[in-house]
């Protein structure tokens, strides 16, 4: 059951802005297992609503409560072309929605976003949340990705509704022309307990039944696989961590087979210049998760929760590790003998560009600034295509 946090965050808009607009949480687009994509909203009213699939040529009229969260199926993401919806009322376009196409060819660069802890605990977290959001619905302008991945920690309370409605509200700016793939965080759980399954909440907002019951993922973007993984490990079976690595020998041995290039995305990060670095989560991971990724000739790794931005080296392996989106700021407290950047107290956002077989990573800070530039190679050979 959904819960209202005790603490009141502020909202982007007006509270008369907001309840006079047609949409509690406005429309946007989650990405699952195999490529599976749903259009979500909710409405401030029942209303009757004509939605149009512009590419696809469909349309369809239904009347939508206003207590529940709608959920489209849309199928699955279709590679090299944009995906365009409206939503119209009887008297008005409230959504015209574009997103654009993502190249799973050689012909030209595949961009997407990486960010991660979009949760906001106070009136400083939601400010910087805030310019961020900006920011990034100016890069949308600059880079052409449509594709954003978030790392985890998207609330700061997973079982709070108001704290979801409003991220929303908060990321609306940039998301309405984004596919969101999302993974587990560990703030997810607060309030939010769950065991063997992703929260519930969760699994509400970021998935519609096309996944596995811990949240993991496939996305196949043709000529590069991303594999997102739960490392919430405290809130799984020892059966269920292990069905986990199981299923991604599984990802990475076929990526391998197909001379395929895979990126692997998760909360927590195996490597940090912070105590966390000690715990048993991060340990595990170094344990269990890094000997697989050597093995099978992963390259890069994307990661958050520390709060604070790193990036890492170890065996041909570049772990990078988001800061905050939202979330409070982290210090360097370990001694990481991998790290080769960091940067403390920032927000920051990471556009992705796929170059034949280079991954070309741009960090930027909230305020717009340039944190760092780096290049990864990520296949020595040819690369397969997925039709």
């Amino acid at each position: 059951m959904l819960r209202f946090s005790k603490t009141i965050i502020p909202l982007m808009f007006s509270l008369s802005t907001f309840a006079q607009s047609t949409f509690t949480i406005s429309p946007y687009v989650t990405v699952e297992d195999q490529g599976k994509i749903t259009l979500n909203f909710q409405t401030t009213k029942e209303i009757e609503l004509e939605i149009r699939l512009q590419d696809q040529k469909k349309h369809f009229r239904s009347l939508f409560p206003a207590t529940k969260l709608t959920k489209i199926d849309l199928g699955t993401l279709t590679c090299d072309k944009p995906l365009r919806y409206t939503i119209s009322s009887e008297n008005r376009t409230e959504v015209d929605n574009a997103l654009v196409a993502i190249p799973c060819t050689k012909k030209s660069p595949l961009y997407f976003g990486f960010m991660s802890d979009t949760q906001i605990k106070n009136d400083a977290g939601q400010i910087r949340a805030n310019e961020l959001s900006k920011s990034i619905s100016e890069f949308q302008k600059m880079h052409p990705f449509s594709l954003i991945i978030n790392a985890g920690d998207i609330v700061q309370h997973g079982g709070y509704e108001n704290e979801w409605v409003n991220f929303f509200k908060t990321v609306d700016v940039y998301l309405r022309r984004a596919y969101l793939m999302a993974a587990v965080g560990n703030h997810e759980y607060f309030e939010s307990p769950s065991m063997d399954k992703a929260p519930p909440e969760f699994l509400t907002y970021m998935r519609n039944g096309h996944s596995p019951d811990l949240g993991y993922m496939q996305l196949d973007l043709g000529r590069i696989n991303v594999l997102m993984l739960n490392s919430n490990f405290e809130s799984m079976s020892e059966s269920k961590i292990l069905e986990q690595w199981e299923w991604l020998e599984a990802k990475l041995r076929t990526a391998q087979e197909q001379k395929k290039p895979t990126v692997v995305t998760m909360h927590h990060s195996p490597y940090s210049s912070n105590l966390e670095h000690i715990r048993t989560i991060p340990t595990r991971l170094r344990n269990e998760l890094v000997p697989m990724l050597e093995k099978y000739g992963v390259k890069m790794v994307l990661s958050g929760h520390l709060h604070m931005y790193e990036r890492s080296h170890k065996t041909g392996i570049t772990y990078l590790t988001a800061g905050p989106s939202g979330g409070i700021n982290n210090v360097v407290s370990y001694r990481n003998p991998y790290s080769v950047f960091y940067r403390q107290f920032i927000t920051t956002f990471s556009v992705l560009k796929l170059n034949g077989s280079f991954l070309e990573v741009i960090t930027y800070g909230g305020d717009k600034s340039v944190i760092e530039r780096f290049n990864v190679k990520l296949f020595d050979g040819p690369v397969s295509i997925s039709k």
